[in-house]
């Protein structure tokens, strides 16, 4: 598999957008611009935390993760598709409030709701990986009501159309809702999501703290990754 390249020079002119739901078929478009949102906007942790140059086995290993989440019960995934290209050029997928289950209901794992071991490819960090998702988990879950909060997931835009508004259309179009139900929102931001959070009302209330040196990065800092909650009583930004 080639790897994908982010083509700059794409128009500028105004263009139609339309947001609907995620189909099955559109998993492998999605795991493709996954892996060229990571590539032209690289992240320090998951740059540890993943090989950089192993760019097939990363597109299995993302298609492996959608896969997953899209055959989860009580989650939601929305594309954003330009008009003019058939193009999907910005995903979200949201948790949304879910039944209570009895304690130690497998349903209730979020382990589970990742790919198996076998399915990372060589040369990532698993100690790394592993102490992440398990900090991650345990701060979310003193945090948020699953019967109760959404959980905004995951949200990326295609490079060539950043900066356009899309992310915050994207946020809109569940917001309202989440509004409605006077519900909160949580997630964990990225170092580019983080400012559009905060202009949309939520709040740090944790972080999650990776030590990066531990896992034999040289002169490397401690990793903070916000972990944000959004009040019921927020307004959206006009």
């Amino acid at each position: 598999m080639t790897r994908p390249v982010f083509e700059s020079g794409l128009p500028l002119a105004p263009m139609a957008f339309h947001i609907a739901t995620v189909e099955e078929a559109d998993l492998p478009e999605l795991a493709m611009l996954s892996q060229m949102v990571w590539n032209h906007q690289p992240s320090t942790l998951l740059n540890h935390m993943f090989p950089a140059d192993k760019h097939a086995e990363m597109y299995d290993y993302r298609l492996a993760w959608l896969r997953i989440a899209f055959k989860e019960d009580f989650v939601l995934h929305f594309k954003m598709v330009d008009l003019s290209s058939n193009t999907i050029v910005s995903y979200a997928s949201w948790d949304v409030p879910r039944p209570a289950v009895p304690d130690g209901d497998a349903s209730d794992d979020e382990s589970a709701k990742r790919p198996p071991k076998a399915m990372y490819p060589e040369g990532c960090n698993l100690a790394m990986i592993e102490e992440f998702y398990r900090e991650r988990d345990r701060i979310a879950d003193s945090h948020v009501n699953k019967t109760q909060d959404y959980v905004l997931r995951v949200l990326f835009t295609h490079p060539g159309y950043q900066s356009r508004g899309l992310a915050s259309m994207m946020l809109r179009r569940m917001l309202e809702r989440i509004d409605a139900e006077r519900r909160r929102c949580y997630l964990e931001a990225t170092p580019a999501g983080y400012p559009l959070y905060l202009k949309f009302g939520w709040k740090v209330v944790d972080e999650v703290r990776t030590d990066l040196a531990k896992y034999g990065a040289k002169d490397a800092p401690v990793e903070l990754t916000p972990c944000m909650m959004r009040d019921a009583s927020s307004l959206l930004p006009k």
